[in-house]
């Protein structure tokens, strides 16, 4: 079912209770039979019970595509900030499941941070922490077949994303290249993805609720 079909099983509820309290009164002190409640209570929970599965998937597209949201925005404000402090900016993303990249035991699907010169490529505590995020351990991050992001050079498990202090890309093969997330639920249906498109960072987001047969821009 599409989401016209949730709004139309809503409406459908809605409209049973307004019918139902028309009936309340109208009959005044006569009140509502126990069969009519009954009745009543049965058609609604009926239509909830149909309604869930779908608005389960719902929630599910809505997370992978808010986690996109988040990666997509804090490389901007990682690469941003790199540029009004004169530094590099450094997006570290997960292959697969979350990590501590900055080795404070907090684990995330991405970090995104400021390196000081001579950048080392590599995050030292004193660093400067733009981002990270975890997306609330509900995605899991994995490569893009054929198009994915170049791996780090010192960070196990991850793939990067490099801004000079002029807001370009240093790492020139991560142009043209994609990361996917999926939701954590071992089906790998609910998809989405950031593209780069450029070398200064250029970003467009997509997902996909079929496996990635196919994607829509967002």
């Amino acid at each position: 079912m599409e989401r016209s079909t949730i709004d139309a099983i809503t409406s459908a509820e809605e409209g049973i209770v307004k019918e139902y309290s028309m009936k309340l009164l109208i009959k005044g002190a006569k009140g509502v039979t126990l069969l009519e409640l009954v009745i009543a209570l049965s058609i609604v929970c009926l239509l909830a019970v149909l309604a869930a599965p779908e608005l389960s998937m719902s929630s599910k597209a809505a997370k992978v595509q808010d986690c996109a949201k988040r990666l997509a925005s804090d490389i901007t404000i990682a690469r941003d900030a790199g540029q009004a402090s004169g530094q590099r900016a450094l997006i570290v993303i997960s292959k697969d499941n979350q990590y501590s990249f900055a080795g404070n035991g907090v684990n995330e699907n991405f970090l995104a941070f400021l390196e000081p010169n001579p950048p080392t490529e590599s995050y030292a505590a004193g660093d400067t922490i733009v981002a990270q995020d975890s997306c609330d351990n509900l995605i899991v991050m994995m490569p893009t077949a054929g198009t994915a992001l170049p791996n780090c050079a010192n960070f196990a498990h991850a793939q990067c994303l490099e801004f000079s202090t002029l807001g370009t890309l240093l790492n020139t093969g991560a142009a043209d290249t994609s990361v996917q997330m999926t939701y954590n639920d071992g089906t790998n249906t609910y998809l989405a993805q950031v593209i780069v498109v450029s070398l200064t960072g250029h970003l467009q987001t997509q997902w996909s609720q079929n496996g990635g047969v196919t994607w829509l821009n967002f």
